[in-house]
């Protein structure tokens, strides 16, 4: 996560001209990428704390539970269902990618007017 960081740091140096996040396309893969690995990162804290706890709990059954197939499958099904949300929410037009010039430059995304009102709680609530 900390070379995402990398563009908008370009971006600050050259003024806050938006270098790469000039095409919304480029702003919105961004977003989507650091949302995502920011995502992935708490939910594998989470994995680890639950597989350790039951390691503590339950020791003996925790060798044939906790495997290292199941542990991966897990991960990868929760890395595919929020790839799945962003890719289904951008492929429909619901959501953009745009560059915020301020005090704070970022890139974001921002739903469309084509999105529903339930798909706008559903991205920001979800996951």
């Amino acid at each position: 996560t900390c070379v995402a960081t990398i563009p908008v740091i370009a971006s600050l140096f050259n003024n806050r001209d938006p270098i790469l996040f000039s095409n919304s396309f480029l702003c919105g893969c961004f977003t989507i990428a650091v949302y995502f690995l920011l995502r992935v990162s708490m939910f594998l804290v989470a994995v680890m704390s639950v597989t350790r706890s039951f390691a503590i709990i339950m020791p003996h059954r925790a060798r044939y539970t906790c495997t290292m197939k199941r542990i991966i499958a897990v991960i990868a099904g929760y890395s595919l269902l929020l790839l799945f949300i962003d890719a289904v929410s951008c492929a429909l037009g619901w959501m953009k990618g745009t560059y915020y010039r301020t005090e704070r430059s970022h890139c974001s995304y921002e739903m469309t007017e084509k999105s529903p009102p339930w798909a706008k709680m559903f991205i920001l609530i979800a996951f």
